[in-house]
């Protein structure tokens, strides 16, 4: 649970594990963009020169997925940090 809102994530998935700090990160971001919470806020960046691929994914998989795109729907492999 995150904001108040439960989250269903893949095994896949990357979640920050500091709810706590990005609570208060969401919550500033929330009153510079001026929203009051019952938005639906979709972010998508865009590389510079980076093609828009012909395949995506439809609606409901891009979210389940956190990606548009079929090629970038890889497993995060994460190593030891030191």
């Amino acid at each position: 649970i995150l904001c108040g809102h439960r989250f269903r994530i893949s095994p896949r998935s990357f979640y920050q594990i500091n709810p706590v700090q990005t609570e208060k990160l969401y919550s500033i971001a929330m009153e510079l963009a001026g929203l009051s919470g019952g938005e639906l806020v979709l972010a998508v960046a865009r590389v510079p020169m980076q093609p828009w691929p012909a395949e995506v994914c439809d609606d409901e998989t891009a979210l389940a997925r956190g990606t548009l795109f079929p090629a970038l729907d890889l497993p995060f492999i994460g190593k030891e940090v030191r």
